[in-house]
């Protein structure tokens, strides 16, 4: 066994890494809280000065959370939900046809967070610096994307948002497409009214689900 058997494996580095990415987490988070309070605790101590102060703060430290945490999912670490991808109904966009037009723009154009699934499976790439969103080359194509064809080299285990977005109804990729018309590369629209309460759970829920899957993923 020799050398081998002292090697660092290399997914046993990447789960590590994830380690040291979720302390972080646990650690942005705890902060996030003491912030909140903070907050909540100041207001509070505008109003009235009584008895029922603390639990007046306390009562405010949720909502206090929620819009800290707006300005913070930008900078968390990112999860995509633990949905299993093989279950998802996939999209049915003509994409043989539509590929010499739009040059996968899908691939270039969005960037999204990968789920617990694909980081264990170890195929599809993540981006070290911004963990886990896809990784991207330098071109802004999704590294998968074969940079002659455009077709995806890692199909068979391409993400949930990969199997299930359909760029038809999308007015940043076709400003008209029965007519196929591209839209201006740059085009955003996203939407106007954002849940960002709904939002943080589902990052809240999908760290939980990453932290176990760290915590157990030696047994494998």
């Amino acid at each position: 066994m020799g050398d081998d058997a002292d090697a660092i494996k290399r997914k046993d580095l990447e789960r590590a890494v994830r380690h040291l990415n979720m302390s972080d987490v646990d650690l942005r988070d705890l902060l996030l809280q003491l912030a909140a309070r903070v907050i909540a605790l100041t207001e509070e101590l505008d109003r009235r000065g009584d008895g029922t102060l603390e639990k007046a703060v306390d009562a405010l430290v949720p909502e206090a959370l929620v819009q800290i945490r707006k300005a913070d999912l930008g900078h968390r670490v990112q999860l995509a939900s633990p949905e299993d991808k093989y279950t998802a109904t996939p999209s049915t966009p003509p994409c043989d046809e539509l590929m010499p037009i739009c040059q996968a723009r899908c691939c270039k154009a969005f960037t999204f967070a990968l789920s617990t699934q694909d980081l264990d499976e170890g195929v599809i790439r993540f981006d070290y610096g911004r963990p886990y969103r896809i990784r991207k080359r330098d071109d802004g194509y999704c590294v998968h994307n074969d940079p002659t064809t455009h077709a995806c080299t890692a199909h068979a285990h391409r993400p949930a948002v990969c199997r299930t977005y359909d760029c038809r109804t999308d007015k940043r990729v076709w400003a008209d497409f029965e007519n196929r018309v591209l839209a201006p590369e740059g085009t955003r629209n996203e939407p106007r009214d954002i849940d960002f309460a709904e939002r943080a759970r589902a990052v809240a829920s999908a760290l939980y689900i990453e932290d176990t899957a760290v915590k157990n993923g030696g047994n494998d």
